[in-house]
């Protein structure tokens, strides 16, 4: 694995104290990083429509199970 994997998942997990096991993030559809969390192992586990200021915003959400595996 990358360093910059590495580094991505281990501050992650530092950042909650180093509790943080498995984490669910949502993003855009449209953001340009989701190719990104794919490379990290996330796995597209929903789909949902919001709004943002009054804007309908498109998400999915990705989940990680093991991120101790991504420090390693």
């Amino acid at each position: 694995m990358g360093s910059q994997k590495r580094r991505y998942a281990s501050a992650w997990r530092s950042s909650i104290g180093g509790d943080l096991r498995r984490l669910f993030l949502w993003v855009a559809t449209e953001n340009r990083c989701r190719g990104f969390y794919e490379r990290l192992g996330g796995v597209v586990v929903g789909e949902q429509t919001t709004e943002v200021l009054s804007v309908p915003v498109e998400l999915v959400a990705y989940y990680w199970p093991d991120l101790t595996a991504l420090a390693s």
